[in-house]
């Protein structure tokens, strides 16, 4: 029955089982269902060896991020998990958030792009989540095209600069494609002259004016030698 077919998920967590083995999973493009992430996910919260997730392209939904958010809190060993277009919604952040508050959250990287209907007030609520548990282990967040706007740039914002007397923290953050406007983008701005650690900003595609892409310009020659361009 196609129904009921849960993609890669049916072998895949055999795989994870097998310790001292797996290091990095790519399931890209696989089909898995919430179903299968749920299964997924019981293997993952297990394991300890795992140290690179990619569920790219796959109809997770809240579910099954409900799933693997759980599975999340357990790990300790998951250093890159990416999400893009997994259909997460803002219920789904809601849950990642909560999985993000842990203080146990050991992921380095995390990627939750292009998922549009996680909207400003969800990807608002990862934000806040990070800056709660006052998280340090996260180097990379990418939001690109998730339809995040000046909300969660104040969040963004908050968490960057509560960062700068830290002695680890965000170094690469994606915010390109989205609805922020030059009131978010100058609370940004604001918040990476007072955290020189990042080494990229991706913000193009956003509403910004002129002025406001002169500003960024401005702080750009202040940080030599970071990467230029569309980034920072």
């Amino acid at each position: 029955d196609d129904d009921d077919d849960d993609g890669a998920a049916d072998t895949t967590p055999i795989a994870i089982g097998c310790p001292h083995t797996l290091r990095t999973l790519d399931l890209t493009d696989n089909l898995i269902s919430p179903r299968g992430a749920s299964k997924l996910s019981s293997a993952i919260a297990q394991n300890s060896t795992l140290l690179s997730l990619s569920l790219v392209g796959n109809p997770l939904g809240d579910e099954g991020i409900h799933s693997l958010s759980l599975a999340l809190v357990k790990n300790r060993t998951l250093q890159n998990l990416e999400l893009l277009d997994t259909q997460i919604g803002p219920i789904g952040a809601v849950h990642l958030a909560n999985a993000m508050g842990n203080a146990d959250f050991a992921l380095q990287k995390l990627d939750v792009s292009c998922n549009p209907n996680i909207g400003d007030a969800g990807a608002e609520k990862i934000v806040r989540a990070l800056v709660s548990s006052k998280n340090t282990s996260l180097r990379e967040l990418n939001l690109a095209a998730s339809k995040l706007g000046d909300e969660c740039a104040e969040a963004l914002a908050n968490y960057i600069a509560g960062q700068a007397s830290m002695s680890a923290g965000l170094t690469k953050l994606w915010v390109n494609s989205n609805e922020i406007s030059d009131d978010g983008m100058d609370l940004l701005v604001r918040a990476l002259k007072k955290n020189t650690r990042m080494q990229e900003f991706w913000f193009h595609g956003n509403p910004i004016s002129v002025k406001m892409y002169i500003k960024l310009a401005e702080l750009l020659n202040e940080r030599a030698g970071v990467d230029g361009g569309n980034r920072y």
